[in-house]
């Protein structure tokens, strides 16, 4: 069974916000003119107290927070460089992966340690996440079609057994491609803002391989029939041109204001193509009411 974390964001003591520094509780952190903003934003929220719009990671982890996979998980101060523990890992790879309570992860060795064994404040290394993604995907079933190079770095020559088809993985599916000097730190403890960057990789192949699914499915449920991946494009991309055609048509400004931003939403979203087409489908009958 999954153990969940349950733990709501809350900041305890006093926020004070100033051009040059921050106080929280008895500790002044200083900051700079150009993070005041994003502070006042995140910090009543998230505690990320040190994070500017030049950092990084910096879009990776607002994405985590715009897709709501963080938010039961830390409480109080998340900084980029905070070492992330075994049992927090495993709930923000739950949060990504969805994964059913009936899973059986005795054939995932990681997997089944994260989710089985007592090891929680323990942190969690990098090539441990790279096993556990690459575990994740098989024990959903989805599959990833990726370039077939073995990733040669300075210092993964000692790793073995399954770390190396999750280092493997990881690597040809651009979720972790190592370090600029040409390392990996397989063994480094992973902080949260190289962990948020590899879980947004993640969720991009997670969309790949759900539309992959997609397409299997119809095929296997079509027999005889030429519907393929290029057929349920052109079709999303009809619903599409059929719905902005609708909306521009409409009278009332604030309306079609609106209607823009849904559009963008369906086109911007992460879910495969059947979900965008049902989703069109029911704007398209809604819009249809307003003409």
């Amino acid at each position: 069974m999954i153990r969940k974390k349950i733990l709501g964001f809350a900041l305890t003591g006093a926020l004070i916000l100033s051009s040059s520094s921050l106080a929280y509780a008895n500790e002044v952190i200083p900051i700079s003119i150009d993070e005041v903003e994003l502070i006042s934003i995140e910090a009543n929220n998230f505690g990320f107290i040190d994070i500017s719009e030049n950092h990084w990671a910096y879009g990776d982890i607002q994405n985590l927070i715009k897709e709501e996979l963080i938010t039961n998980i830390w409480s109080g101060d998340v900084l980029p460089t905070t070492l992330v523990t075994k049992q927090d890992f495993a709930t923000l790879l739950d949060n990504t992966f969805n994964f059913e309570n009936d899973i059986d992860f005795s054939d995932y060795p990681l997997l089944n340690q994260l989710y089985n064994e007592e090891n929680s404040d323990e942190n969690i290394s990098r090539i441990d996440v790279a096993q556990a993604i690459t575990e994740s995907f098989r024990a959903k079933d989805w599959n990833v079609a990726t370039t077939l190079m073995y990733p040669v770095f300075e210092d993964t020559n000692d790793i073995e057994g399954a770390h190396i088809g999750g280092l493997s993985f990881v690597f040809n599916a651009s979720i972790m491609r190592g370090l600029p000097d040409n390392t990996f730190k397989p063994y480094d403890d992973i902080t949260f803002s190289e962990l948020a960057a590899s879980i947004n990789r993640t969720l991009d192949v997670i969309a790949i391989a759900q539309e992959n699914q997609f397409y299997e499915e119809t095929s296997d449920t079509n027999e005889g029939s030429s519907t393929d991946s290029t057929d349920v494009i052109t079709s999303y991309n009809d619903l599409m041109e059929t719905a902005t055609v609708i909306v521009d048509s409409l009278d009332d400004e604030s309306l079609k204001e609106d209607y823009k931003k849904q559009l963008q939403s369906i086109e911007l979203t992460r879910d495969g193509y059947e979900n965008k087409i049902f989703r069109l489908n029911t704007l398209i009958s809604e819009l249809e009411q307003h003409q």
